[in-house]
């Protein structure tokens, strides 16, 4: 596990730089051949795939809207069955139900940790469900 040290807002551009600069150096330059990247929104992701080169673009399956996850699945397990590098860059909703065993994910890189906001209906219903049974 590697957790990088740094004080950047994680919505500025020079995170998203530094997110490339990761990448770079553990996923598009390493042994490991299948990588799935977690963004926590789709600005910040299309904004990564934007830096990277074209030849690093090419191993890289973007979730877009309309685009079917279980098709980036079978794209992604083609060009490692080929032996080649595949990279998945997914949102949340891409995790729903994937199944990547073994040689199919070899490693998970997550742009920054989601946590829900204060405010969120979930949150704010589970809250009250737990100071009712704490009472």
């Amino acid at each position: 596990m590697c957790i990088p040290k740094h004080n950047l807002d994680p919505n500025s551009e020079q995170h998203a730089i530094m997110v490339v600069y990761y990448l770079r150096s553990f996923v598009f330059e390493g042994d490991l051949r299948a990588t799935l990247v977690y963004f926590t929104n789709r600005q910040k992701m299309e904004d990564v795939y934007g830096m990277l080169t074209e030849a690093e673009q090419e191993v890289v399956t973007i979730q877009r809207t309309g685009q079917s996850p279980a098709a980036m699945i079978v794209q992604h397990k083609q060009r490692i069955d080929a032996g080649k590098r595949s990279v998945l860059f997914g949102l949340n909703s891409l995790s729903e139900g994937i199944d990547l065993p073994g040689h199919y994910c070899t490693q998970i890189v997550i742009d920054k940790l989601p946590f829900p906001l204060p405010d969120d209906p979930i949150l704010a219903s589970h809250a009250e469900y737990l100071e009712q049974i704490r009472h």
